[in-house]
């Protein structure tokens, strides 16, 4: 017993995951099939390998890309070792025409596994080329079958968790981006570092969303309870609030403005605004004080915003632009307005959540 929690303590703390696991169980139990039927296992272990997707459903699509693929990759194989022997041509021009034909008919996620199929078969053909041409799909169509067997019975794929983290961990990092998106320059590498800041928060949005799809592609063909779809459909909306608020922080960071263009009393106004505002995001409001303490909060910026506003419009040059003042409250309201009308990120509104599931 104590091996056993062992084994698994490791697995969860290694670099092993499941993709990995199932990969290897893939390759051998492949290789265990080509041995029994005498066939050469090299292009079946390599098909099962490539086959291993993020998602059942992948892996039957495009299974069935590489298979014709790679019969497109054998054939060529033997024709070009028929016309010109076993040479550097031979090599070249079967993996060019494969190459070729398979970007025209689009199989486009077949291409990896149609040229290796192409090149590695011209020294493995002994005997007759049908027979070869046969052997080579049937070991094919063995490691597709296997691999796609294997992802959809073995540990199918399984991203709430990862998903749920990755919406906490976006949040802290939003949060903590609106405290610094404003300070002014402590040097050259300031607005680099706020940049490479913003680039991986939405790097971590690309990644979350295309988890959600995957994961929802997956219950199609899995069974799968009310309440986790309830639970990934709450993460989905954490995520697109968030990436409404790292809009208007784009805004900010990518525009030359900083709290120098106010006086001393107003930077005080808005740096007290955007510390509760980062707050608000990350716990929502948990008392009447501090629900009391950000409305006092917005007030002030509201005010300010108004007074700017005023004092623009009775410019004698005419022009009504965006000032740089104007602009920074602009966008610190429009966040403010994310926030409070769709309150999903916070520690509150999680457990609203979890007293209605």
């Amino acid at each position: 017993m104590n091996q056993v929690r062992g084994m698994q303590w490791v697995l969860k703390r290694s670099f092993i995951g499941s993709r990995i696991i199932k990969s290897c169980l893939a390759a051998f139990v492949t290789a265990f099939i080509c041995q029994a039927l005498n066939w050469p296992p090299l292009f079946a272990v390599m098909t099962a390998v490539v086959s291993i997707e993020n998602t059942s459903v992948d892996s039957v699509k495009k299974g069935l890309i590489r298979f014709p693929a790679s019969a497109i990759g054998a054939a060529f194989a033997m024709l070009s070792e028929d016309l010109f022997g076993r040479g550097a041509l031979t090599y070249g021009l079967a993996a060019s025409l494969t190459l070729i034909l398979c970007y025209k008919l689009k199989l486009y996620d077949g291409m990896v596994v149609a040229i290796l199929t192409a090149v590695a078969m011209i020294p493995e053909t002994y005997g007759h080329y049908l027979d070869s041409f046969i052997i080579r799909l049937g070991t094919t169509l063995t490691g597709i079958t296997v691999a796609t067997l294997i992802n959809y019975f073995v540990m199918p794929p399984n991203y709430k968790k990862i998903v749920s983290r990755k919406a906490e961990d976006l949040t802290r990092k939003t949060a903590r981006l609106i405290q610094v998106m404003l300070e002014p320059p402590q040097g050259k590498a300031h607005n680099a570092r706020l940049r490479h800041m913003y680039q991986e928060c939405n790097k971590t949005l690309e990644t979350s969303f295309k988890l959600i799809r995957f994961q929802r592609s997956e219950w199609r063909y899995h069974f799968h309870h009310t309440h986790e779809i309830r639970e990934i459909t709450y993460d989905q909306r954490r995520f697109e609030q968030l990436q409404k608020v790292m809009y208007h922080i784009g805004n900010l960071i990518y525009s030359p403005v900083n709290l120098s263009v106010y006086n001393e009393e107003e930077q005080a106004h808005i740096r007290y605004f955007i510390k509760i505002l980062a707050q608000k995001l990350v716990e929502g409001t948990t008392n009447r004080e501090t629900q009391k303490a950000f409305e006092e909060g917005l007030q002030k910026i509201d005010a300010l915003y108004n007074s700017i506003v005023s004092e623009q419009a009775k410019g004698e040059n005419g022009h009504h632009y965006l000032i740089p003042q104007q602009m920074i409250l602009y966008e610190l309201l429009s966040i403010y307005e994310i926030i409070e009308l769709n309150d999903v990120c916070s520690e509150s509104a999680k457990k609203r959540f979890k007293q209605h599931s």
